[in-house]
């Protein structure tokens, strides 16, 4: 790291703050490198941890966790990950029964995959606008948007010497079969 990335960082300690969840906008801060959010009653680590591309020091210890989000596994920086003291699952959640979307979801994954194409003022009807309000998620293997129909799974891994339940989504039982599968 160059000394003027060093000094472009951002570190920020939020330890003890009582906080039940992390703010939308702590995910735009591109240059963050240390998160620690240490000894507050966080439930979850919103998917949006995976913007957090520049971070390599992330602390969770003494929360409520019971997961931590895949995307974690997608941050090429980190290097040092706290765990301790969350009320972790641990035992494998199993896989949910995967059946076809419906032309409402494919729909959606389009809309959404293509979200930036849409020209202000183009009609869309409400009820479709209401589920692109859904917070969508990203399947682990091919990052197509999923909505309300995938594979999820929570599985036991260990990640930075840290052994946790991370809580994945697949699209399709053709991601969840090449996730399963290694190469």
């Amino acid at each position: 790291m160059s000394n003027n990335e060093i000094s472009n960082s951002v570190q920020l300690y939020l330890s003890s703050n009582k906080l039940s969840e992390l703010p939308s906008h702590l995910f735009k801060i591109s240059n963050l490198s240390v998160l620690s959010v240490r000894n507050n009653i966080l439930k979850q680590i919103p998917t949006d941890i995976e913007k957090l591309v520049n971070l390599q020091e992330f602390s969770v210890s003494g929360n409520q966790l019971q997961y931590l989000p895949c995307e974690i596994l997608k941050l090429p920086k980190l290097t040092l990950l706290t765990t301790s003291n969350n009320p972790f699952m641990t035992e494998n959640f199993p896989k949910s029964n995967f059946r076809i979307p419906d032309l409402q979801e494919l729909c959606l994954r389009k809309l959404d995959t293509n979200r930036h194409e849409i020209k202000p003022g183009t009609p869309i009807p409400i009820p479709i606008q209401k589920m692109l309000k859904i917070k969508s998620r990203k399947c682990f293997v091919c990052n197509e948007v999923v909505v309300k129909t995938f594979i999820h799974e929570v599985a036991i891994q260990t990640v930075l010497d840290n052994t946790v339940p991370i809580y994945f989504y697949f699209c399709s039982p053709n991601c969840y079969h090449k996730h399963k599968t290694p190469n």
